[in-house]
This record gives C-alpha cells, sequence and structure tokens, in this order.
C-alpha cells in the first residue's frame, strides 16, 4: 500500500489540509457552544410545553385560540363595571374599605391633616415611639378602671422588637375596641396567675398580590378569654360589626363548669360560661412608598 508522507505533500495540499481541520475544529466548537445548548433548551422547552397541555386539560381550560380569548374576555368583562352593574374589582375595593374604616375616626383624630399630607399619611408615615408609649399609657389607665391590666410586653414580646409603630397602635386601638365591648355587655376578663388579664395579641397577618410586593392589608388578630352568659356574649358579638366597626370572629371556644362542680341541690341550669374568642381588625395600607412603606411589616406573609 502506497502511502504519503506529510512532508512530501505539495504546499497547496497542507494548505488544504490545514483549513478543512480549521472548519471541522469551527463547526465542533459552534457545536458543542451553540448548536447543543440550543437543542438542549428545546427538549426542555418541549417538555414544559407538555407538562403545561396536560395541566391545562386537566383544569378544563379550553385550548383552543378563539375559545379561550372568548373565555379570557367573560373574564375581564367580570372585573369591570359594565351596564350599570359592579365588576369584581369595584366590589373587592368595597368591601376593603369597609373592612378597614374601623381606624378612620382614630387615625383622624391623632394625626389632623395638613395640607400637605392626610391624616393617613401622618399616622403611616411619621407615627413615632413616644406616640405608641402616650396611647399604651392612656388605654392602660381606662382598662384600670375595669380592673383590666395590660402590659407592654403583650404588644412587644421580643425586646428587639422592629414591628413599626403604626402597627402597635393598631393593635391597641383593636384591643380598646374589644375591651370596651365586652366591658359594656357585662363579660368578665380573666385573669393569669400574674394578674394580667388574658388578652393574647397575635402575629400581624400581611396579605399580598406577589412576594416582592408590600402588603395592601393587614390584619391584627386578638384573642380573649372572658366569662358571662349566653345572652351577654351574644350582645357582644352583635356590636363588634356596624357602619364604622369591622371586627369579625375568628375562632370560638365556649365551655361550662362541669356538672360536679355545682352544690348538692343548687339548680343545674347553666349561666356562666366560659368564651376563648380571637376577633381581627384590619388596616389597608397606604400604596404610596414613602419612608415606612418601604419596611416590610412583621408577621406571616399571604397571598
Amino acid at each position: 500500500m502506497y502511502k504519503t508522507n506529510y512532508r512530501d505533500l505539495p504546499h497547496r495540499h497542507k494548505k488544504l489540509l490545514h483549513l478543512t481541520a480549521a472548519a471541522l475544529l469551527v463547526m465542533l466548537v459552534m457545536m458543542w457552544f451553540g448548536i447543543y445548548p440550543r437543542m438542549k433548551w428545546r427538549a426542555s422547552f418541549e417538555e414544559q410545553i407538555m407538562e403545561e397541555r396536560a395541566k391545562l386539560k386537566k383544569s378544563g381550560v379550553p385550548l383552543d385560540a378563539t375559545v379561550l380569548n372568548a373565555h379570557i374576555r367573560e373574564c375581564i368583562d367580570s372585573l369591570e363595571d359594565k351596564n350599570g352593574s359592579k365588576g369584581l374589582v369595584s366590589i373587592s375595593n368595597e368591601i376593603i374599605e369597609k373592612a378597614t374604616r374601623t381606624f378612620d375616626d382614630d387615625i383622624r383624630e391623632a394625626y389632623p391633616a395638613t395640607e400637605t399630607a392626610s391624616s393617613m399619611e401622618l399616622f403611616y408615615n411619621n407615627s413615632t415611639r413616644i406616640d405608641y408609649k402616650d396611647l399604651f399609657d392612656r388605654i392602660s389607665s381606662e382598662f384600670k378602671e375595669y380592673d383590666i391590666s395590660i402590659s407592654q410586653k403583650t404588644f412587644e414580646p421580643d425586646e428587639d422588637n422592629s414591628e413599626p409603630v403604626f402597627q402597635l397602635m393598631l393593635k391597641l386601638w383593636t384591643t380598646r375596641y374589644l375591651v370596651r365591648a365586652a366591658v359594656k355587655n357585662n363579660l368578665t376578663l380573666a385573669k393569669n396567675e400574674d394578674g394580667l388579664s388574658r388578652i393574647n395579641v397575635m402575629r400581624t397577618a400581611a396579605y399580598t398580590l406577589s412576594q416582592n410586593e408590600n402588603p395592601y392589608l393587614l390584619e391584627f388578630p386578638i384573642a380573649l378569654r372572658f366569662s358571662g352568659t349566653m345572652e351577654n356574649f351574644l350582645s357582644f358579638m352583635k356590636s363588634l360589626q356596624n357602619d364604622n366597626l369591622f371586627l369579625p370572629m375568628k375562632t370560638i371556644s365556649v365551655k361550662s363548669k362541669p356538672p360536679v362542680d355545682f352544690p348538692p341541690g343548687e339548680s343545674r341550669n347553666i349561666t356562666e360560661l366560659d368564651f376563648r374568642i380571637t376577633c381581627s381588625s384590619f388596616f389597608n395600607t397606604p400604596q404610596d412608598k414613602n419612608d415606612k412603606g418601604n419596611k416590610s411589616p412583621n408577621g406571616d406573609a399571604r397571598k
């Protein structure tokens, strides 16, 4: 077999061989860094499409573009006001406005509007620890007249608490509304071993539309334990909701004394009951991102 030595090749053949080798190397590099990643991406993208298609089939969403566009149009129409009927957006805004008007009078009284800022903006952005301490002292003094004791640890359990001041004030106002309603309806708050009343201020719940957005709604749950008659309790519940107040109940537990605790011969009619409830207030945070508006509230974020 005849073999040609590389050294014996003509110069132009050597040059052609070099160009061929370079072309093959360029093709391999393009394949590895260009074509192969795109092939891999396409395969992954096709797999995602198949998964999404399977999900859509299970959900019952139409896959036909014409039918889907008509369905989307119907959904958009349900959101918007049309032909004198309110859409879901307007209804939702009305519900939130009604649920969050509880503190309007308190905020206007504590932070009178100025020419440059509304009462809500002043409260949300400019409330201070001094404002909170003053409010706590006044509410604490009022509660002592009812033989009810509270501690700042009830509202700030952690020494390094960094919760915005406006939230602490909202919790104080919520507690005052509930305690006033209980006292007015002849319900007696239970006490702990340390003499403090059974008032438990729970973590703030923050509602957001997405993970990265500031909450549009804050919820302040307050738990109370008290005793009284069922008639008084029902009257208490009725007083928690009106045109300017919205403190809905989240949980309830009702207990009575066991029969063995009644003295012999006493009537078995149960009058005094033990109530454990959790009620919440709501606050609609201003959407301007000023000062504290950029500070995410402590609490459970919910969508």
